[in-house]
């Protein structure tokens, strides 16, 4: 590993929970990005087999470094841990179901070098079909724009601001950086001292939303969050072997934490009660339908090994 006065110029976290055999591309895919780099792997929980076989990977590859024992620790707190252990002078976050293209790393270093100091970078996540994922940049959830969006209230006037959801339009077809609200967490770039400054990501989340809260604190902090269209990856969702229910339930504690966190003081209190009805009725509504629709949920990862940029 390199030592304190390493030359590494990006330091990438990952952290991975039973991710499956996706986790070995998205390994090979940050190894072979042509830039100065160490990779943090850092295991919340995967079978036996897998653990021995990141163990061979870190003693074969110099560049990567494994971090275990901990257990499921979640996914903030294993992206705080996984960068207390780096050197580069720039972080970026990775999940485990993403396959980096070729140039991906490159591109999110020529374009956060030529933005103001500070700058937090995210890249575009594309799905199997080569389309740009739907939480890839979006807007700050409110808990108001929750509320269009779980009640589906946008329907009623699309065109009115005050029906305005979350996701944003992305240009696929341009290369220039574009400024926006939240980018994913899934594959974001930060400047070692920012992170440091902004204290890493908030542990009270377990899983999801994080990302959004950082954004949030970022952008409180007067600093700017752009997008990078040209700086791109594959990512396979649901690709993790934990339930589907599981998954959900944490989404609807983590939307109450930061909504609690961020929002309290500006919404009467009869609006965050409802607010906590709207997602725990909205999470409670889905799991009956999904229970009554397919029974025993199926893995639903969209993975493939056709999909990797060769």
């Amino acid at each position: 590993m390199p030592t304190p006065q390493s030359t590494v110029q990006v330091s990438v976290i990952m952290v991975t929970y039973k991710t499956g055999p996706v986790l070995w591309d998205a390994i090979e895919s940050v190894l072979a990005q042509n830039v100065s780099l160490e990779l943090v792997l850092v295991n919340n929980g995967n079978p036996s087999d897998v653990l021995e076989k990141l163990a061979l990977f870190e003693r074969d590859q110099p560049r990567l470094r494994l971090i275990t024992g901990q257990g499921n620790v979640g996914f903030s707190k294993g992206c705080n841990l996984g960068a207390a252990q780096t050197t580069g002078k720039y972080l970026m976050f990775l999940n485990p179901d993403c396959i980096l293209f070729p140039d991906c790393i490159e591109s999110l270093l020529e374009t956060i070098a030529g933005l103001p100091s500070g700058s937090l970078v995210g890249g575009n996540l594309l799905n199997s079909d080569n389309e740009s994922c739907v939480n890839t940049r979006r807007e700050f959830p409110t808990p108001w724009r929750l509320v269009v969006e779980s009640l589906y209230l946008y329907k009623l006037a699309p065109n009115h601001p005050y029906f305005e959801r979350l996701k944003d339009v992305i240009d696929a077809s341009s290369d220039t950086p574009v400024q926006t609200s939240v980018v994913s967490g899934a594959l974001m770039m930060v400047k070692r001292d920012m992170f440091e400054f902004l204290e890493g990501f908030d542990e009270d989340y377990f899983l999801h939303v994080e990302d959004v809260d950082y954004c949030m604190r970022h952008h409180l902090s007067k600093h700017d969050t752009f997008f990078c269209p040209k700086a791109k990856a594959y990512h396979f969702q649901s690709s993790s072997d934990v339930s589907w229910f599981s998954v959900e339930f944490h989404k609807a504690q983590s939307f109450l934490i930061y909504f609690q966190k961020h929002f309290s003081d500006s919404y009467p209190s009869f609006f965050m009660n409802l607010l906590r009805f709207v997602l725990y009725g909205r999470f409670a509504a889905r799991s009956i339908l999904k229970f009554f629709s397919f029974g025993k949920l199926p893995a639903t990862s969209s993975y493939s090994r056709r999909f990797v940029k060769s």
